[in-house]
């Protein structure tokens, strides 16, 4: 059973799940648990302790490793999510927390984080919209590209059950995918009028979509990713984890190759705090290449 705290109540959940035969849960270290990330896997260990379905695991055990990471959270807290307390809003707009995170790094990063409670109301909306589907990566990831797409273009939500106004917008990418059936189809649907408005006429995929998918040529598209990049390199320095992200991820990929080219290979050699916060005048760092 997995789960995030974002609600700040989902220690008592997988209590529930022990009491009902569950047999493994998801929990996390203390030092980095709770809101966007997992339960305590501490807080766990030691409230089970006396129960019939006991882990056998004394919690005190895990306080070093705790120590560990409470001090190494702190080298990354320039990407935490922004949240700071558990919010029971999440039973309302049904943001996973590993999107939740991601959508306040988007609000920020395109500067609409003063209007992040707008952003939360429209995602409740636009789940509706959608049929209250099921938000998994990446299906909640769509949901939230058009939650932020209608309030950066002042859509009210009302008109999302207003065809005339819904056949004006001009949906994301990844909705269009979502709505030909890029990622499946749920088991109730979606919505006609979700699907007249984001296809606009467009056929969606015939059946599962992996059954229409052409099959991937690995070492076709390992010849052609040097020009890709533009790199004058033989296709053989292409390892398999290059060829499969190129065709999973091609942007992201591309982008990752580009950095690589600019600042080379040894970039994650370098100590962190160097790599995140850029050195003192006078500091000294020693990389193994």
């Amino acid at each position: 059973f997995h789960t995030h705290n974002t609600s700040s109540a989902q220690l008592a959940t997988l209590h529930a799940m022990a009491n009902a035969g569950c047999d493994i849960v998801d929990a996390c270290m203390a030092s980095v648990a709770d809101t966007t990330s997992q339960p305590s896997l501490n807080a766990f260990c030691a409230t089970m302790q006396g129960h019939p379905r006991d882990p056998q695991i004394d919690y005190k055990t895990l306080e070093p490793l705790d120590n560990y990471w409470m001090r190494l959270r702190e080298v990354y807290s320039v990407y935490e999510s922004g949240m700071l307390a558990g919010s029971a809003s999440v039973y309302h707009h049904q943001i996973p927390g590993g999107q939740y995170s991601n959508l306040f790094a988007q609000c920020k990063a395109i500067g609409i984080m003063h209007r992040w409670e707008e952003c939360i109301d429209m995602y409740h909306e636009v789940n509706k919209f959608c049929g209250d589907i099921v938000k998994v990566t990446p299906s909640s990831k769509v949901v939230g590209d058009m939650a932020l797409m209608l309030v950066l273009s002042n859509v009210h939500p009302q008109s999302l059950s207003d065809p005339e106004r819904l056949a004006k917008i001009r949906w994301p990418a990844s909705a269009v995918d979502m709505a030909k059936g890029g990622l499946g189809t749920p088991h109730h649907g979606f919505p006609q009028v979700m699907l007249d408005a984001i296809l606009k006429g467009k056929s969606r995929y015939p059946g599962r979509p992996g059954e229409s998918l052409e099959p991937a040529n690995f070492e076709q598209v390992r010849a052609g990713l040097a020009d890709n990049i533009k790199q004058d390199v033989p296709s053989s320095s292409f390892t398999d984890e290059d060829v499969i992200s190129a065709i999973l991820y091609p942007a992201v990929w591309k982008d990752y190759k580009k950095h690589e080219q600019t600042y080379s290979n040894q970039v994650p050699w370098m100590p962190t705090p160097s790599f995140i916060y850029g050195m003192e005048i006078g500091e000294e760092i020693e990389m193994a290449l």
